[in-house]
């Protein structure tokens, strides 16, 4: 015979309802917290803030095959351009944290919230999940240009207030430009293109000097002396494929800039959660197929752990922020 819930004396019939009811619910603790010993439960999600074709959006579709395939789920790619990614960051910062929808970022993520007034914070409101890739910057100069290192380039950009033009386009280039302008104290001219092929043409062209462009897409133009290569952008030497030039630090203590593509999930999602996440998306990288792939389209691959993601976000966050300020750039 079952055991009737004991009730309060004198509580009438409608608080002894009240109380039956309370003994067949769950917890809130466990009612509000998701399973994550049954994620995914169900089609995953991986939001892309740049449109068809794009880099992100590429290695998004490469990795929606491969955890569709491992985790037994459909995984769609969603692809939601505008305001400069912010519409889809504030999408899955906005989703449910059940670790069915997922953010394929870059150093966006960290830089607009010091750019833009947003009605999210990137940095509370996602939570970074695994680095993708890594992507590293080199500093090329026009055919003719006389300067041959760092040193020299700051002597003849002091010498004659903007003597020395750089090309930029996207916010590394950018930053890396305002920084050179602000670390040399010399009144170097920063120049806008909107986009990477016009910058190289008016490089190769002479009507600019000096761009710091993608490391892999500035080789081919090297190689065929179109441009030189002057230094890199890492933080050491030995590093790809312009491993042996001076790095950019070595002038100017600090100055590194290596760009990435990671995955992010909303910042309210449960460790147990972002470590799964994290493994199954490492898993994917180390396919072979998706290997060649990505290193084709000029990537390097870069697995590590939740933590050492988010160190680098973190890092970023700063760095970015620091150089915006300094620089006083402003959101076009």
């Amino acid at each position: 015979m079952a055991t009737r819930p004991r009730v309060l004396r004198h509580t009438g019939p409608l608080l002894a309802l009240l109380a039956t009811i309370a003994l067949t619910l769950p917890s809130p603790s466990r009612a509000q917290a998701p399973a994550s010993d049954a994620w995914p439960s169900k089609p995953l999600r991986i939001v892309v803030g740049s449109g068809p074709g794009s880099s992100p959006d590429i290695i998004a579709r490469l990795l929606a095959q491969k955890l569709g395939d491992d985790l037994k789920q459909p995984v769609v790619v969603d692809n939601r351009p505008g305001a400069f990614g912010n519409i889809g960051m504030e999408l899955v910062a906005r989703a449910p944290a059940d670790g069915h929808t997922m953010l394929v970022g870059i150093p966006t993520v960290v830089i607009n919230s010091h750019l833009y007034p947003l009605n999210f914070n990137p940095v509370t409101d996602l939570v970074p999940v695994a680095q993708l890739t890594s992507v590293t910057f080199v500093l090329i100069a026009r055919p003719g240009f006389e300067p041959e290192s760092v040193p020299a380039i700051v002597e003849a950009a002091r010498k004659r207030a903007g003597a020395v033009s750089c090309a930029w386009t996207g916010p590394i280039p950018h930053f890396a430009c305002e920084l050179l302008r602000l670390r040399s104290g010399a009144d170097i001219n920063v120049v806008p293109y909107k986009t990477q092929p016009a910058a190289i043409n008016d490089l190769i062209g002479g009507q600019v000097d000096l761009m710091f462009d993608v490391t892999n897409s500035a080789a081919p133009q090297v190689r065929a002396g179109r441009v030189r290569a002057i230094a890199t952008v890492n933080p050491a030497r030995g590093v790809g494929p312009f491993g042996a030039l001076p790095t950019m630090a070595e002038t100017f203590a600090g100055f590194s800039f290596v760009t990435w593509q990671g995955v992010f999930l909303p910042g309210r999602t449960t460790r147990a959660i972002v470590d799964r996440l994290n493994q199954a998306v490492n898993a994917a990288l180390d396919d072979p197929d998706i290997a060649r792939k990505l290193r084709d389209g000029g990537l390097a691959i870069a697995q590590g752990s939740v933590d050492s993601f988010a160190a680098i976000v973190r890092r970023d966050h700063d760095t970015y922020g620091r150089i915006i300020r300094e620089a006083g750039i402003k959101a076009d």
